[in-house]
């Protein structure tokens, strides 16, 4: 397993896609560990020199569509704008009344093709087995799909 953003995670191929299965201590952690597995998917380790940041909120009604929207919405960000991302501050909240919120900022570099390679395009973050869950040990785990 790879080693980010105060968590773990591992790619396995999935027919014609590619997921995480990521672990962490806490949500935030999780969260932040998932963006970092998503850009080692898109362009490896880099070295990404984290040069500017972008801020991010998103709500949604639970924890699973919460980190889609996260991960698709850094994904947007990567192909609109042409940002690679390293380094992730996230806070995820349940709100008062039901539903999810964070905030987070990325840290990362616009993609300069004479430094930079990417290894992989991901077309979308699937909800396909899509999963966010405390374990009996209480470690955060999630599980993603991206759409190749």
């Amino acid at each position: 397993m790879a080693e980010a953003a105060g968590g773990r995670w591992r790619h396995f191929d999935h027919t014609g896609d590619v997921g995480i299965d990521a672990e962490a201590p806490d949500l935030d952690s999780l969260f932040a560990c998932c963006a970092s597995a998503l850009f080692d998917v898109l362009a490896g380790p880099g070295p990404w020199i984290p040069s500017a940041a972008r801020s991010l909120a998103i709500d949604a009604a639970d924890r699973e569509i919460l980190l889609q929207r996260w991960l698709r919405e850094l994904l947007y960000l990567h192909d609109a704008d042409r940002w690679i991302f390293c380094g992730f501050e996230v806070k995820v909240e349940g709100r008062e009344g039901g539903g999810w919120r964070l905030e987070g900022t990325a840290r990362g570099e616009k993609f300069d093709p004479s430094r930079h390679r990417l290894r992989t395009e991901i077309k979308a973050v699937t909800y396909h087995q899509l999963s966010v869950r405390l374990d009996s040990e209480g470690t955060w785990r999630a599980r993603v799909i991206f759409d190749i």
